[in-house]
């Protein structure tokens, strides 16, 4: 491990030593979980979530790093286009999942930690974490960001998702926060985290494209229950969804965006 991420962990075990302990009792830790199955989810939050990596996509053609790749959906079409993809995560039942299910000759999957990664510096041109940064442990967000960098040749490029806080908290309403998460940004602050340690960070919005809202309203409206189901258009619709009902936007205003991405240049 570098120089500079000892000192981010030194750091941050010397702030959770300072705290009272009845706020250490109430520390985040990771839980095991088994990410999305795409097998079990609705098309649309199948879409939502591979909208990442078709984002992504573009950038995939050399050496491509997952870090938390789950079932290894998004790995997997990577590998459609890159040279070779390695995906990693946290936990073994993932990792055996993912090499079940998708066998390729240029994509591997590893158990490895995000904070912690047995790789080389500058070793890909492209990595991914797609709804990763809200599950690592708030003291443990440099060295993860840090790894990153460090295994990022020159001129790579990062390209890292997370839900927007601002769009998840209702006004006038609890919040009701994932025991999955830790840290949840709001878009300034995301892009203000990450940009110290890349050359440039742009950041980007997901939001439903035109059609989609539509029907959306539509269907908050109730009109579909004038429908049988068997009949209902706006069931039809989202039965139907894929990657094209949604778009990433460059915008000065992100707050009303779903999910935010940042692409960060070495």
């Amino acid at each position: 491990m570098s120089n500079r991420n000892s000192y981010y962990s030194y750091v941050g075990q010397c702030m959770i030593d300072a705290m009272p302990q009845t706020l250490k009792e109430r520390l985040f830790t990771v839980t095991e979980h088994g990410g999305i199955n795409p097998e079990e989810e609705s098309p649309r939050f199948v879409a939502k979530h591979l909208s990442a990596y078709y984002f992504a996509k573009r950038f995939a053609d050399g050496s491509v790093l997952e870090i938390g790749s789950g079932d290894g959906y998004g790995a997997s079409l990577l590998a459609e286009t890159a040279n070779e993809v390695t995906g990693i995560d946290l936990f073994q039942k993932n990792v055996d999942l993912a090499r079940s299910k998708y066998k390729r000759s240029n994509l591997k999957f590893l158990k490895m930690s995000a904070t912690a990664l047995d790789l080389s510096n500058q070793s890909f041109d492209l990595v991914v974490s797609f709804q990763v940064i809200e599950h690592i442990p708030q003291g443990e967000l440099l060295q993860y960001i840090s790894e990153i960098k460090r295994t990022l040749k020159k001129d790579g490029k990062a390209c890292l998702s997370t839900l927007n806080l601002k769009k998840n908290q209702k006004p006038g309403q609890p919040y009701d926060k994932s025991p999955h998460h830790d840290k949840e940004f709001m878009p300034s602050e995301f892009k203000d985290f990450l940009a110290p340690l890349f050359r440039r960070v742009e950041l980007y919005g997901l939001y439903p494209t035109p059609k989609h809202l539509f029907f959306e309203r539509v269907k908050k409206s109730g009109l579909n229950r004038l429908f049988p189901s068997h009949a209902d258009p706006i069931k039809q619709y989202f039965d139907r969804m894929t990657v094209s009902d949604f778009r990433w936007l460059a915008k000065t205003n992100l707050e009303g965006c779903m999910d935010l991405m940042a692409v960060c240049h070495a």
